[in-house]
């Protein structure tokens, strides 16, 4: 382990934090539109169909041909109500993604300090090298068993920092693929529904 690679460990879980924290905050507030405007717009296109069709059978001249039309708007309006309340529900997928996110973001913060640990290490090893290195008086101060130690010490902890990074990676690497793939099944579900109802909507609205 290498201060080097110590400094690109830091710059990948800082990307890796930031992006996480992002999709995240962006899972989240996708599904809080869903719940919300989202949800209240398919509300309002359900009465606004509904409302077409009460003004329609209003009609006094030719009420008698208009029950097709006044049918399949009836129809349409009752499926974006349909339609608004499937997007008020949150499927288990969406919430097990939300929580295996948000997990990650708190813990990826805290294996960026403990990198900062195999940093420290390293620097302290380079020190010591380049002490023994220069011939100077300072080399007086380390005798050969602190010098092994210090090594020892170090190796000791940059191995347990890349066992922690690795194991976290493996937790990753898990984690996402599970949770994302059952996510996106759910969404394409989610979707395909909805498809399947407007579809049926406009079905209705052919001439015999």
């Amino acid at each position: 382990y290498t201060v080097e690679k110590a400094e690109a460990a830091e710059r990948f879980l800082s990307d890796l934090d930031r992006s996480t924290k992002f999709l995240s905050e962006t899972v989240n507030e996708y599904h809080r539109k869903l719940s919300t405007s989202i949800r209240k717009e398919f509300s309002t296109l359900s009465l606004a169909f509904l409302n077409m069709s009460k003004a329609i059978e209003s009609d006094v001249h030719t009420k008698p041909l208009n029950t097709k039309l006044c049918e399949s708007l009836t129809a349409t309006g009752t499926t974006f109500r349909t339609v608004a309340c499937i997007h008020s529900l949150q499927s288990e997928a969406s919430i097990n993604l939300q929580e295996c996110l948000k997990e990650f973001t708190r813990l990826l913060p805290s294996t960026s300090n403990i990198i900062s640990l195999a940093k420290a290490a390293c620097l302290t090893v380079d020190e010591l090298n380049r002490v023994s290195n220069n011939n100077s008086a300072d080399e007086q101060k380390y005798c050969q068993s602190d010098v092994n130690r210090i090594q020892s010490g170090a190796l000791i902890i940059t191995r347990s920092v890349q066992a922690e990074c690795n194991h976290i990676m493996s937790q990753i690497r898990n984690e996402w693929m599970n949770k994302i793939k059952d996510y996106l099944n759910e969404q394409a579900r989610f979707y395909h529904q909805i498809a399947e109802l407007i579809e049926k909507s406009a079905q209705s609205f052919q001439v015999n």
